[in-house]
């Protein structure tokens, strides 16, 4: 199975360039930025899209045009969730066929838009979700530089939000212990930490904190991209969301956009028994994230 999407055998690819992706517009090359890739681990439910595309929305940095997994396995989910299950059980960080085809692909996902338009960027951003993040340091090697960032959230918040889409709590629970340890080696390692709560809470802020923190400038406008999408209880699952429309928002815009009080979900559909419960199953990863059992307004910073 592997062969057959070119995980063994040459790449095809040369200094600079890769082959034109099925898509794109005849004659188009998609160059290399190979000196950096920020790679931005991430939970589902976490804030991910508004963040992925706040340092995607930089004049320095090349968006992709779909999350890794998608845009690397595509529909092939029981190869995806093999790997998966190999790299977290034996402890591999990389494997040197799919690393060259993964780069192969993360370069042709490589949005048009901005490779026409950011003729200086340097770096580009990859949206790495959940248990993906164990293919996190084989992302890396493909380029000079590796930048990693964790937007992380409170247990709290993240399992109720995901036990709306159906899950139950010992599933949310277990979902969010082993993403958060992934996180936490990261961060160990000296990645960068954003908080969903600050995101929501303090976003123009948040944005202009991590913008110097991957020495990255604002666009002229002052603006970053967003999508818009339901939040809150109007959340109760993924499907739709990539039909939504995409505006520029700024300092006047976002409380208009991005709702803080997202953050009471966890105290007022959740009981403090279930509280309980989530933090006595993921409480020992949450602390080595900054988090305490007194939840998201605790964290705000």
């Amino acid at each position: 199975m592997m062969d057959d999407i070119g995980l063994i055998g040459r790449t095809d690819s040369r200094l600079g360039f890769v082959r034109r992706r099925s898509g794109s517009s005849p004659g188009t090359k998609r160059r290399a930025p190979t000196d950096r890739v920020i790679v931005l681990n991430c939970f589902g439910r976490g804030g991910s899209g508004i963040v992925w595309r706040m340092i995607g929305s930089s004049p320095d940095v090349i968006m992709t045009s779909e999350e890794w997994h998608v845009g690397v396995f595509g529909s092939r989910k029981t190869l995806r969730k093999g790997l998966l299950l190999t790299f977290r059980s034996l402890g591999i960080r990389t494997f040197e066929p799919l690393r060259r085809y993964a780069h192969r692909r993360t370069l042709e996902m490589q949005r048009l838009s901005d490779v026409t338009t950011k003729t200086d960027a340097q770096s580009l951003v990859v949206k790495l979700m959940d248990y993906h993040i164990v293919f996190a340091q084989m992302i890396g090697t493909s380029f000079e530089r590796a930048t990693f960032v964790n937007l992380t959230r409170h247990p709290y918040g993240l399992c109720e939000s995901l036990m709306r889409s159906g899950l139950s709590l010992p599933e949310v629970c277990r979902w969010y212990d082993d993403v958060a340890r992934m996180m936490a080696q990261q961060a160990e390692s000296g990645a960068i930490t954003v908080r969903f709560e600050d995101v929501v809470t303090r976003p123009m802020e948040t944005c202009d904190g991590l913008y110097r923190s991957l020495g990255v400038r604002w666009s002229e406008d002052g603006k970053f991209e967003f999508k818009v999408k339901p939040y809150g209880t109007d959340r109760l699952a993924d499907g739709g969301v990539e039909e939504r429309d995409f505006i520029r928002i700024a300092a006047q815009d976002a409380s208009q956009q991005i709702d803080a009080s997202v953050l009471r979900g966890e105290t007022e559909r959740l009981s403090e028994t279930q509280r309980r419960a989530i933090w006595d199953r993921t409480g020992g990863a949450a602390r080595r994230l900054g988090y305490t059992a007194a939840g998201s307004f605790a964290a705000v910073t």
